[in-house]
């Protein structure tokens, strides 16, 4: 069996990453769902496989499935999360390099900004 265990290990790394596939995995760990093969899942079963759909699971209600165009799109939208750090965690420990939130946005009652953030409080 170790043996096994072991071409497992050396087939998984020399696989190339996808850094997307990374990222939307690392997001949709921190929001206890399972990214596979363009697909969203929770408990084992499908939530879905459409982007628009998948973007709502993911990022938040305001959010589209334009948003999931590429690893660029998805930090644009995601970095100005309160929970920015815990989505991106395990595709850092993956290897991969994000923007570090360095400005804290501020959120002033009636602005798109205060009320994306409403949004994710509450959804």
């Amino acid at each position: 069996m170790l043996r096994n265990q072991r071409e497992i290990n050396l087939k998984m790394n020399s696989k190339k990453i996808d850094p997307k596939d990374t990222l939307l995995s690392s997001i949709a760990r921190a929001r206890d769902y399972v990214w596979a093969e363009g697909k969203l899942y929770k408990d084992n079963e499908l939530v879905s496989e459409d982007a628009h759909e998948i973007s709502k699971h993911l990022l938040g209600q305001s959010a589209s499935y334009k948003n999931l165009d590429s690893v660029e799109t998805i930090v644009d939208y995601i970095i100005k999360l309160p929970a920015y750090e815990s989505l991106i965690k395990e595709a850092q420990e993956a290897g991969i390099s994000f923007p570090d939130k360095t400005t804290i946005e501020e959120y002033k009652p009636g602005t798109s900004a205060w009320f994306r953030r409403m949004i994710e409080m509450f959804a």
